[in-house]
This record gives structure tokens, sequence and C-alpha cells, in this order.
């Protein structure tokens, strides 16, 4: 029964998936390095709530954000299934800081 409820979630496109470009996103609290430049608003989403839900909208943030040309996300709110933050992109030594 349950792998029935995880093959209907990842078809009805609940699951969102991380690219290899959304996993090079860095995904922060706190303000990017002075050196960055700001991309944009970006927000991820999990269609339904899951225990799976918050993974799900961080991925998408992840993937939206790396879309944009970011690699460093400052987290601004949380909801139960879903993320919101501000994309910069950020010299590659610079964003590990």
């Amino acid at each position: 029964m349950r792998s029935l409820i995880l093959l209907t979630l990842i078809s009805s496109g609940c699951a969102v998936a991380l690219t290899d470009a959304g996993s090079r996103v860095q995904v922060m609290k706190s303000d990017p390095p002075a050196v960055c430049r700001e991309k944009g608003s970006v927000s991820g989403h999990a269609g339904v709530a899951t225990p799976s839900a918050s993974t799900w909208a961080r991925n998408d943030l992840r993937n939206q954000a790396a879309n944009a040309g970011a690699n460093y996300v400052r987290l601004e709110s949380i909801s139960g299934r879903g993320e919101q933050g501000t994309a910069y992109l950020c010299p590659t030594d610079a964003a590990a800081q």
C-alpha cells in the first residue's frame, strides 16, 4: 500500500527531484557575501502535505535558483509546503564561505 501511495505522489508531479545544477545551490538563512549579485526571488513548493514535502519544496527552490543562474539562496520564509528566498550568483569561492 505504501508503495502505491508513493508511486501515486511521484506520478502526480508532487515529488520534486533535485537536478545536478540544483545540487550546487547553497541555501542559507544568512545574507550572502557582499560580492554576490542578486538574481531575483525564488520559491519552492510541494504539491501535497507529506513528511517529504519540505524536502520537495527545498529541491524545487534550489532547482529554480539554478535555472535563474544562481548558486546561493538567502532563505526568507518557510511554510508547510513551501519556501521562499532571494537567489544570488556568487563567485565559487565566496558561496562556500
